[in-house]
């Protein structure tokens, strides 16, 4: 089969999902890396950039995390090491002969729109010849860099003057650092809670400023991991009877850890749960933390002057280091600024993928999931490759444009990230326009499973294009289990 030439940029997680999910249609796509590893951020060194730190692990479960057809080993942990999921990488695509689709040391330094085509400058590296610039044109052009490389750093007051350290959670990597020192990470994310703790005992005290209070949330939640807890089911209750029995149940599970009865004299504040707009952390290790005022959390930094930092509430605090936690910028160096504009971060795609003046033209990864990556990258991956396979056809131009803005202005009236989806009723929206939504009355033999458990990514490989309904249905049942 052929379908015009096709080109991925980047070979981490959407590179490698995109190509797989490009290969099971017949197409044949052309991956360039500019490492010479795939991967991309799961490759951890600071050398090569890399925003993993050595402590590292998944806050997803490996069930919700795998692949549809790929589930992690059994002896791997319920929360992998950086190390276990390259590990899973790399098995993913020895199983589906990847590899061999991938040009490395292949840097896309531009990419420009002709009529009908996409024009690739490349930075090609080899030891005999050193760099060289190549061209190539492709008809489809698929991009997979991914959102976390250029870091986000704020407009602090000030900030410039600090007579301490001042570094981006990028670079951060173990805590040996700050030993003896008075730490501030700004942010509270999980690259940002994960740093707070593990300051814990090492450095001499550690604060954490928070712009919008996040939900830090246990990993598990009654004796297992706390993203196996939302089912179809579930998540069919009305949002508000939804939002307050989790904010209920989170409430116990803090009082379990220590904190007092009464949440009024809890030393921070239990925000609300708003599932379009709260951040939900799953961090053990900065709960106990926070209950007991080892760490203690701050809004955000108004201001700063020498070694003294003050904040919005009118606090203030010395310290010797902050680490920004403060995340990162969506950027692509590779288009001009006429071809591709990026405001704030959003960048209007049709559903987060498709760009609407160019359908040619697919992002994978760059919407902000609430929930697990993978599954994210690889259903749009699907998307995509039944697109450019022309199995299923985009809406009309026009359509495509409506949807973008009305999506947008949705958002901008609830006060929403436009890049933001929830992990089921997005995947649950792709699956239906591809057909391999899971069919409750196909799958009787596992109805309790997919009405009641774990909403992993098996389920959509139950039926439709791409279906192994046996496997699939083995692993559902083994989740649930595990559950």
């Amino acid at each position: 089969m052929s379908k015009g030439s096709i080109a991925i940029i980047g070979s981490g997680v959407s590179g490698l999902v995109a190509a797989k999910s490009l290969l099971e249609k017949g197409l044949k796509p052309v991956v360039f890396e500019k490492s010479n590893c795939i991967g991309g951020l799961w490759n951890y060194g600071k050398s090569g950039g890399s925003p993993l730190y050595s402590s590292l692990k998944t806050n997803v479960s490996k069930q919700m995390m795998a692949f549809s057809d790929y589930p992690f080993e059994r002896d791997i942990a319920d929360f992998p090491t950086h190390d276990q999921v390259i590990g899973y990488l790399k098995g993913y695509a020895q199983k589906f002969d990847l590899v061999q689709y991938i040009v490395f040391g292949a840097e896309v330094m531009q990419v420009e729109f002709t009529d009908t085509q996409f024009k690739l400058t490349i930075r090609r590296h080899t030891a005999r010849k050193g760099d060289q610039l190549e061209t190539a044109f492709y008809d489809k052009l698929v991009v997979a860099t991914g959102r976390f490389d250029v870091p986000n750093i704020p407009p602090i007051p000030g900030l410039e003057s600090f007579s301490g350290s001042v570094m981006h959670s990028k670079y951060y990597d173990t805590p040996d650092t700050y030993k003896g020192k008075s730490v501030l990470v700004v942010g509270a994310a999980a690259s940002g809670t994960d740093i707070a703790a593990e300051l814990h005992g090492v450095a001499s005290s550690v604060s954490l400023s928070v712009r919008t209070a996040p939900w830090v949330i246990p990993k598990r939640i009654g004796g297992r991991p706390a993203d196996h807890s939302l089912s179809w089911l579930k998540a069919h209750i009305p949002k508000k009877i939804r939002e307050k029995g989790f904010r209920n149940i989170l409430i116990k599970e803090y009082i379990k850890r220590g904190a007092p009865a009464k949440i009024n004299d809890w030393p921070f504040q239990a925000p609300a749960v708003d599932l379009d707009r709260t951040r939900l952390v799953p961090n053990d290790a900065i709960i106990e933390l926070l209950i007991n005022q080892k760490v203690t959390i701050y809004p955000a930094v108004k201001s700063v002057e020498s070694n003294r930092i003050t904040f919005t509430s009118g606090d203030s605090i010395l310290a010797d280091a902050i680490i920004l936690a403060t995340g990162y910028q969506t950027v692509f160096p590779f288009f001009r600024a006429q071809d591709i504009r990026v405001t704030d971060n959003y960048i209007g795609l049709y559903q987060q993928i498709f760009h609407p003046h160019h359908p040619d033209l697919a992002f994978i990864g760059v919407a902000n999931i609430v929930g697990a990556a993978l599954p994210l990258m690889e259903i749009q991956s699907r998307y995509m490759s039944e697109v450019f396979a022309e199995n299923v056809l985009l809406p009309s131009s026009r359509t495509i444009l409506e949807k973008i803005a009305s999506h947008k202005q949705l958002c901008e009236q609830k006060q929403i990230d436009p890049m933001r989806v929830q992990a089921l009723s997005y995947l649950d929206e792709i699956a239906g326009i591809i057909g391999v939504s899971p069919k409750l009355l196909a799958n009787t033999e596992i109805l309790k499973e997919l009405v009641m458990g774990p909403l992993s990514a098996f389920r959509y490989r139950l039926n439709g294009p791409g279906s192994n309904t046996k496997e699939a249905r083995k692993h559902i049942k083994d989740t649930a289990i595990l559950s």
